[in-house]
């Protein structure tokens, strides 16, 4: 009886994030670099960019991915322009933005860190090329 209510919840529970995330809200896990999280009214009404690690206070309200600084939407533009105009390799685009001194913010602490390694742009590469976002955050331009 209580694993078939418990089966039967999980269902439910699924089928309500699969239909938030079908209407653009963002389920949880932290932002890709160059994009922010905004806290938005039932209605889609902008209300405020959320800090790292603040939550929402009122159940109704949902929360969407916003643009960034400008600094790291460009950023983010130049990766791909160097991934896709350029043949560079993920190696090569992370030498390129050591050069640059570019950095990010890697843990819960607010620490910034030089992306020494290839790891953050092929997270970045593999979030953003994985969903929609690059055609609604980042339009062509």
């Amino acid at each position: 009886m209580a694993g078939e209510y418990s089966r039967e919840m999980g269902v439910k529970i699924l089928a309500g994030l699969k239909r938030l995330a079908t209407l653009g809200f963002k389920q949880g896990g932290r932002p890709g670099y160059g994009l922010r999280r905004m806290l938005v009214s039932p209605s889609g009404v902008p209300k405020q960019l959320l800090a790292f690690g603040e939550r929402k206070g009122i159940a109704s309200d949902r929360v969407i991915l916003a643009p960034g600084p400008t600094n790291e939407v460009q950023c983010v533009r130049d990766i791909y322009r160097m991934l896709i105009s350029g043949k560079r390799t993920v190696y090569a685009i992370a030498c390129e933005l050591n050069r640059r001194g570019v950095v990010y913010t890697e843990d819960s602490n607010g620490i910034t860190r030089r992306c020494t390694t290839f790891s953050p742009i092929r997270s970045m590469l593999d979030v953003i090329r994985s969903s929609d976002i690059i055609q609604t955050v980042y339009p062509k331009g």
